[in-house]
């Protein structure tokens, strides 16, 4: 004799799924939504892709310590210290400048403002922080120029409408800046060179109204990127 009952009805059904997708739309965390593994090609083999999107209410420094070989200054010079100089300390606040055999390049970095450390960068709307993967995918040694020789900021933004919002801030490996500190300046050039299956990061900072939830995301020549931000 069958012992099961009834079999649930179409209602009861949906009523289960209902109760599933607000659980896992509860559940979830906040930034569960941003395009969190969207990719960009960057051309000539180069894709970028989003590790983390968050706000600065969440922000995280933590991040791998190696990887700076990949970078290197207008005049060929890679962002290491010279051979024989003692390590430089984690730059909170202030200017460093690093003279290397073929070149050379200076970086100023500023605190983000928290409520232990009130002074430094402070956002006019809302801090966006965007650390991005960078991997040759191609079969070929690829490039990409992120500040000019002349330059001080690097290439990219986010746009909304007509807006553009320049990167206000950037990390990348190698420069001894603290987690809680970005660079804000930048002089001697910025690429990064990397053979077929090597990656490297770059973390970058904008600053956006709190009313703005899409923008479109561009980094050096590469197409723009529509990106969903966090709330």
């Amino acid at each position: 004799m069958d012992q099961r009952g009834p079999s649930p009805g179409p209602f009861s059904r949906f009523m289960a799924s209902m109760v599933l997708f607000l659980a896992l739309a509860l559940g979830a965390p906040c930034f569960a939504q941003i395009a969190v593994g969207q990719r960009m090609d960057l051309g000539n083999g180069l894709v970028a892709t989003v590790l983390k999107c968050r706000t600065w209410a969440s922000y995280d420094g933590r991040a791998p310590d190696r990887l700076s070989e990949f970078w290197r200054t207008a005049g060929g010079a890679g962002i290491e210290p010279a051979p024989g100089s003692e390590p430089a300390p984690l730059l909170i606040e202030g200017s460093m400048r690093a003279t290397l055999p073929t070149g050379g390049y200076s970086a100023k970095a500023l605190p983000l403002s928290s409520e232990r450390y009130p002074v430094g960068l402070k956002a006019e709307g809302r801090f966006i922080d965007l650390w991005l993967e960078i991997k040759n995918e191609g079969k070929g040694k690829a490039s990409l120029e992120l500040i000019g020789s002349g330059g001080s900021a690097v290439d990219a933004e986010l746009r909304f409408k007509k807006t553009a919002y320049p990167a206000k801030a950037f990390s990348i490996p190698g420069v001894a800046v603290s987690p809680a500190s970005m660079i804000v300046g930048w002089s001697g050039g910025l690429g990064v060179d990397l053979e077929p299956g090597n990656s490297t990061w770059i973390k970058l900072l904008f600053d956006l109204p709190a009313s703005v939830g899409k923008a479109d995301f561009r980094l050096a020549s590469a197409k723009a990127s529509t990106f969903e931000l966090p709330k």
